[in-house]
């Protein structure tokens, strides 16, 4: 038997009658999505209902908007939060914060190859000397290598851990760089 192409229409969607009788109410914004089915020997499958599946898990979704920390609250305050404290307690203070995101300004004290994907940017805050450790992705391996100790930087990432003696973010994002001497290619 030939395979055949049966589409049934409910609002504007793709959908097998049986489909359609179970979901009564789809929203018409899917109504863009026509969705055949095949019909193999009398069988549906139903492509139009799993297509809707399908698209809804692989549409792009759009970028959280980023939550920041006041800019008030600086390395140094989420240091002395912990300070004293058991790291088990400590990590439940960090977790009051975790993943919000945070600017930090400070002096470059060394970049450290984690893998060929990443980097990890050790920076003293400019302000209250804390250590800022920062894990960066691929895209900034250049820009990381571009940097010498001592260049000033400003840099945003989420939130990932606080220690009493420095903090950890993550995804990090280097807003801007100052050099502290001139290099031969500058």
């Amino acid at each position: 038997m030939q395979p055949r192409q049966i589409v049934t229409t409910i609002s504007g969607v793709a959908c097998t009658g049986g489909i359609a009788a179970a979901i009564p109410s789809l929203n018409p914004a899917w109504a863009a999505y026509q969705l055949p089915l095949l019909v193999l020997g009398g069988s549906a499958i139903a492509g139009g209902i799993f297509g809707f599946v399908y698209l809804l898990a692989t549409a792009p979704k759009p970028a959280p908007a980023r939550e920041f920390l006041p800019s008030d609250i600086t390395p140094h305050d989420l240091t002395q939060k912990v300070v004293g404290l058991m790291g088990v307690h400590a990590e439940a203070i960090g977790q009051l914060y975790h993943g919000k995101w945070m600017r930090v300004s400070g002096v470059v004290n060394d970049v450290v190859p984690i893998n060929a994907l990443s980097r990890m940017l050790g920076i003293y805050e400019e302000v209250d000397k804390v250590y800022v450790v920062i894990n960066f992705e691929r895209k900034w391996v250049d820009q990381l290598a571009a940097l010498n100790k001592g260049d000033s930087v400003t840099v945003i990432g989420q939130l990932f851990s606080v220690g009493a003696f420095g903090i950890n973010l993550k995804d990090g994002e280097i807003e801007q760089f100052i050099r502290s001497k001139p290099t031969l290619e500058d």
